[in-house]
């Protein structure tokens, strides 16, 4: 009966927009409800605002989903048995015409655009396994991508230098931001992290 009316309880909260969990191993009970909370102006999905009660006090606590806050301000999460640590490296990229090396920012649309990535990376603070760089179209459909496999000699380097010894290419069909993303994957993980961006404009 008990499990029921708790149940019931909990419905009744999550229709109202409020969720309430009780019997935490530290704290009482804790109550969440939505709220917004924005990095740069992009909403993040997951933002909480956490009411949480120890001996009839209560506390406000904002809470967000740790990888989507990375993924906004362009850091890696990095989970251990002891807990998470999240890395921000600093990322400066430029794209550049194959033959002068002239900077790229505004195209014409509809044309094949041929270019080169170049980006320098330090305060790298965990060994990264792979770097992959991808262009993503103005509706977020990803339109071309190169993976890079560092060197078991490289992985533990704080200061990085990267260079497409391809040219990419894309068509830019589409009026609008074409977004060069640089993205760092650990080693042992499973998962891109975007770490840097560059954005050429179709027009």
């Amino acid at each position: 009966m008990k499990v029921k009316r708790l149940l019931a309880l909990i419905l009744i909260f999550t229709l109202f927009g409020i969720a309430t969990v009780f019997a935490d191993t530290v704290y009482e009970k804790y109550i969440a409800k939505k709220i917004t909370v924005k990095v740069n102006g992009a909403s993040l999905d997951s933002g909480l605002m956490v009411d949480i009660y120890k001996k009839d006090t209560r506390v406000e606590t904002p809470m967000v989903n740790l990888e989507e806050l990375a993924g906004s301000i362009g850091g890696i999460v990095s989970k251990h048995d002891k807990g998470i640590n999240i890395y921000k490296p600093n990322v400066q990229m430029s794209v550049a015409s194959p033959g002068d090396n002239k900077s790229i920012r505004v195209v014409e649309k509809g044309i094949k655009l041929s270019f080169n990535v170049f980006a320098y990376m330090d305060s790298i603070l965990t060994d990264i396994s792979n770097i992959k760089v991808s262009v993503v179209d103005p509706f977020g459909s990803e339109v071309e991508s190169l993976v890079y496999i560092l060197a078991k000699e490289d992985q533990g380097k704080e200061v990085f230098s990267y260079f497409t010894n391809v040219p990419m290419e894309v068509r830019m069909k589409y009026n609008g931001n074409y977004s060069v993303n640089l993205e760092m994957k650990e080693v042992g993980g499973s998962q891109y992290y975007k770490v840097g961006q560059y954005v050429i404009y179709s027009e």
